[in-house]
């Protein structure tokens, strides 16, 4: 049994040796393939690259010959003209004379400067023309006097002259300091207006409003009152409780008591009342947080009632009518509202819209004022000093209203 297992063992050395040997003999035979197949890649891919480069110098060959031949055709060309030239050189050339000597002119014939400039200076003309007419058709503005009697239907009290820009507590001063002598007569003129629609009617206490903002309805208002301060007892109220600056353009200290603080039974009447000159004023004090529950207040048309037994004018600057709806209120405290309106800035429908919903509130509108009228580029310089005539028609028709 034991020698059966080995010979079984010896034999199956023997098979496995036989086996690695043709193994082995097969990985030969496969590498020396692979390597054949290695060397005939590498001989195909240099034919190949030579085979290329063979095509692309017989292609530069024959495009060189097609340059050669054209080359050649052209000197031929060249040399059977020079040939037939050579041939005629010899023929005499046609007889010719002068028939008029060049002369050196004195001014080139092009460029036409004249006519050009002439052209050029028609066409800006008929170009400014149209863009001043196009302009005209598409401002919408109140420019002139002419603008606010033809377009709504308000007297106009008084036209105030455009003033060099500056910052709002100057203009605040101009009537008092005199610093523009054509602002203070238009100031004047519209104190005139005021004074003298009185004749038939009181108009102790006077609104002053716009239909925007940075109109210069404060500024007017503020002046106004320093004039009207000349000739009456003057109380200027600041009813502008959402944008104050009375305290601010008069140096007033700091949370002044004002309006506010007397509607909301924070104050006293004599704490809240600041003289300035001639001129009384009432800020707004604290603002609130509720300006228009304020206004609306009864207290206030009895402190007005209270101010008016001691002034006999009060001149109270309102917010924009068309901002918010504190104008209204005022107007129905008032005997009088005065409209600014910003030439050549505010829309005449705006002001139209404006006018016309104060109307319908039964507000006062007693007239309008032209502010920050060009009168340079109007070219009219004697505008702030409106004529006995037209004035005394604006204040009748005023008196009218």
């Amino acid at each position: 049994m034991i020698a059966a297992q080995t010979e079984l063992n010896a034999a199956t050395a023997s098979l496995h040796s036989q086996v690695q040997q043709v193994v082995a003999g097969i990985e030969r035979k496969y590498q020396l393939a692979a390597a054949n197949e290695r060397s005939l890649r590498e001989s195909f891919d240099l034919n190949k690259t030579q085979i290329q480069d063979i095509s692309r110098k017989e292609f530069r060959l024959r495009e060189l010959q097609r340059e050669v031949d054209s080359n050649r055709v052209l000197y031929e060309t060249f040399l059977a003209r020079l040939k037939e030239t050579a041939a005629t050189s010899d023929i005499n050339s046609a007889n010719a004379q002068v028939v008029d000597h060049a002369v050196t002119p004195m001014a080139p014939s092009k460029p036409r400067k004249g006519l050009i400039l002439g052209i050029a200076a028609l066409v800006a003309a008929v170009l400014g023309v149209a863009l001043a007419f196009l302009r005209e058709a598409l401002d919408n503005t109140f420019r002139t006097s002419e603008d606010v009697e033809s377009r709504i239907d308000v007297p106009l009290l008084g036209v105030v002259p455009l003033v060099a820009p500056g910052s709002r507590a100057r203009l605040a001063h101009l009537f008092r300091t005199s610093e523009d002598l054509r602002f203070c007569e238009a100031i004047r003129t519209l104190r005139t207006a005021l004074v003298l629609s009185d004749l038939d009617r009181p108009r102790q206490t006077v609104l002053v409003t716009s239909s925007l903002a940075d109109e210069g309805k404060s500024t007017v208002a503020v002046n106004l009152a320093f004039s009207m301060a000349h000739i009456e007892r003057t109380l200027l109220v600041e009813a502008d409780l959402r944008n104050p600056s009375l305290a601010a353009h008069f140096n007033l200290p700091a949370r002044t008591p004002g309006l506010a603080d007397l509607i909301a039974g924070r104050g006293r009447l004599e704490d809240c009342l600041h003289q300035v000159g001639k001129l009384t004023m009432l800020p707004a004090g604290n603002v609130p947080t509720n300006p228009q529950e304020l206004l609306s207040s009864p207290r206030l048309g009895r402190i007005l009632q209270a101010l008016a037994g001691r002034y006999q004018r009060i001149i109270i600057d309102s917010p924009p009518s068309q901002v918010v709806s504190d104008a209204l209120l005022l107007a129905k405290l008032s005997q009088a509202l005065i409209y600014v309106i910003h030439a050549e800035s505010t829309p005449i429908p705006l002001v139209q819209k404006g006018i016309g919903r104060l109307l319908r509130s039964r507000a006062p509108v007693l007239g309008v004022v032209l502010n920050q009228y060009d009168l340079a580029k109007a070219g009219r310089y004697d505008k702030p000093y409106e004529s006995d005539g037209y004035l005394a028609a604006s204040l009748a028709q005023a008196a009218r209203g």
